[in-house]
């Protein structure tokens, strides 16, 4: 995940929400927490209270929230990371766009061609904002072998 904001000469802290702290959220949110130079996690939103206390506790989040809507509201973000149930997706999409923040979303965008269409009209309304979808599976060991292998034939 990358971002980047600058102000002339000056980069400028990016202000990073999360939606979604389970299984691959959690792996986001440290990144975003620990890894991410330029980058503070300022944000977080999950309906299970543990993950919120995780987020809080563990990583340093300022605000949690077991609200969507609430977090979106969060005074100075600049950006949101959506790791949330796929069929939510484009939903989030929109609305985290609408407000004017970058998104980051994991894949799938959708778990429906109507979903992936609402995604990708949310994304042509905003050409001003950053939008960017994970996709690391091509980058992982195991499926950089089986390409390299699939294109020797």
């Amino acid at each position: 995940m990358i971002f980047i904001i600058s102000g002339g000469d000056k980069m400028e802290l990016l202000n990073i929400g999360i939606a979604g702290l389970g299984r691959l959220g959690i792996i986001h949110a440290r990144n975003i927490a620990f890894r991410l130079s330029g980058a503070r996690l300022a944000a977080a939103c999950s309906i299970i209270p543990e993950e919120l206390a995780f987020a809080k506790e563990t990583l340093g989040v300022e605000y949690c929230t077991d609200s969507y809507a609430d977090l979106l509201k969060t005074p100075g973000l600049d950006a949101i990371a959506i790791v949330t149930t796929s069929g939510l997706h484009a939903q989030h999409i929109e609305e985290a766009l609408d407000v004017g923040l970058h998104v980051f979303v994991e894949k799938p965008l959708g778990t429906t061609m109507e979903q992936c269409y609402q995604a990708e009209r949310a994304v042509e309304k905003h050409p001003d904002l950053i939008f960017q979808i994970g996709f690391m599976r091509r980058f992982d060991p195991p499926y950089v072998y089986a390409r390299k292998r699939s294109t020797r034939g």
